[in-house]
């Protein structure tokens, strides 16, 4: 399919930006540079709206024989690329749209002419029935809402309700490993080439799915949930990668977004439920208590199972509650530079040993590197090596106590080429966590970590 294409020459009303950007989706990475143009969509003309032109696609082929030329992103802008405003905000502010709201129609019916209905300004009756239930965001970004159960025949899923957002952009239904590995197992699936298939006679038979949203129940049968693809049935519920699961999508017939904090986009949280090495360790006596720790020093630093070490840390730990096991996760309170704080009412973080970064919103961290005085070079952001010392501390206040990080602890040097030594932010923007921060080996390498599985408790202790 040949694709579309803007050509900035053409246009009269071209403004240059040329920031370089890199936008990682889960199944493709883009990358190439900002530019702002006059934006026409549905027959509508958004003024200065910031985009971004594509110079590098991940998947190459794959692009090629999709029949999209883009993608149109309608998270809040918070979430954007160097805190972009994204085209319905542009929208709203310029008066082209009579009410603040997007909705979506999907059509099932493959052969049908209409595939589908993206309406900004409201929503059409004509593709619904009754009345919408809304429920209000949690959190705002995915536009997250919770989701009270999920019931199959007498099974009850999501017990204590859970974290969700629908995502036009899923194929699937995904959620827990352990939760999705007992719906297909209730469907009935047989495993082919990691595929979930159900004999396509046999869909009418397949038990009802309950959705409960807002104490109301979203109903989905067999035909919803399953894909024929010649004659074969294939389940559309999916125990996405260790990554992937983190993001629970759910498609309605007609799902409709309010910017006036009422939803139907929203993110759900799980992770697949996996017995650690550490866990069997522990049910076979190999280590006597149950917390471990990762540090990062001039030595390469100690991973130490059953226990931690003092000789690497002074004074007592600040210990955090877990909020959710499957990533020990934990509530920061704020995050202030100078006299400017983020994270103002509270956020959630991790503490990763696998992350080169410290990770957070695209908005904040923009604004933090700002502050630094980063120059964009190819997509990283850099600072003069001799102005390291001279750089502001970053205080996380985590249960009313600063951790502190200062120049030394944030940015990286690196030989480039074995020539000249180039100084690089360790501050990264993320768009799709469930978490707003990661907090990884920038700030564990200046603070002991210890994480506490019996007690489930993260504690933070000053490095010697």
């Amino acid at each position: 399919v040949r694709h579309n294409q803007y050509d900035s020459r053409k246009s009269s009303t071209y403004i240059v930006n040329d920031t370089k950007i890199h936008l990682p989706y889960i199944a493709i990475n883009v990358s190439g540079f900002l530019s702002t143009d006059t934006v026409n969509v549905a027959g509508l003309n958004v003024q200065n709206q910031t985009f971004a032109e594509v110079t590098n696609v991940s998947k190459v082929k794959a692009f090629a024989a999709a029949e999209y030329d883009g993608f149109l992103g309608l998270s809040y802008s918070n979430m954007s690329v160097n805190g972009v405003t994204n085209i319905f905000d542009n929208m709203i502010k310029q008066g082209l749209v009579s009410s603040p709201i997007f909705s979506f129609y999907l059509n099932r019916d493959s052969s049908a002419e209409l595939g589908g209905e993206f309406i900004l300004g409201g929503s059409d009756p004509a593709h619904y029935d009754g009345n919408f239930t809304y429920i209000p965001v949690t959190r705002k970004g995915f536009w997250q809402f919770t989701m009270d159960n999920i019931i199959i025949n007498d099974h009850i899923l999501c017990v204590e309700s859970c974290q969700a957002i629908a995502d036009t952009g899923a194929s699937h239904i995904c959620g827990p490993k352990s939760d999705i590995t007992k719906i297909n197992k209730l469907i009935g699936t047989i495993n082919v080439d990691g595929d979930e298939r159900v004999n396509c006679s046999r869909i009418s038979e397949l038990p009802t799915i309950r959705f409960i949203l807002g104490d109301k129940v979203f109903n989905l049968i067999g035909k919803d949930y399953i894909i024929q693809v010649s004659a074969i049935g294939t389940t559309y519920m999916a125990a996405c990668g260790l990554e992937a699961s983190r993001r629970n999508s759910m498609h309605s017939t007609e799902s409709e977004d309010d910017f006036n904090d009422n939803v139907v986009k929203v993110m759900a949280q799980f992770a697949v439920e996996m017995m650690s090495v550490l866990d069997k360790m522990i049910a076979r006596s190999f280590v006597t208590s149950k917390p471990y720790k990762d540090s990062s020093n001039e030595t390469g630093g100690e991973f130490i199972l059953g226990g931690s070490d003092p000789d690497h840390y002074e004074g007592d730990f600040t210990y955090l509650s877990i909020l959710h096991k499957e990533q020990w996760q934990f509530n920061m309170d704020t995050v202030i530079i100078n006299d400017h704080i983020l994270c103002e009412e509270g956020c959630l973080a991790i503490a990763d040993t696998g992350s080169s970064d410290i990770s957070g919103p695209i908005s904040d961290i923009t604004y933090i590197n700002k502050f630094i005085g980063t120059f964009n070079v190819n997509g990283q952001e850099r600072v003069n090596c001799s102005r390291i010392s001279e750089l502001p501390t970053i205080s996380f206040i985590l249960d009313n106590v600063a951790f502190d990080l200062t120049g030394k602890d944030y940015v990286v040097q690196a030989l480039y080429n074995e020539t000249y030594t180039i100084c690089t932010s360790r501050f990264r923007g993320i768009a799709w966590f469930k978490f707003e921060w990661i907090l990884g080996v920038p700030f564990i390498g200046r603070y002991y970590t210890e994480f506490n599985v019996e007690s489930e408790l993260v504690g933070f202790a000053l490095m010697k």
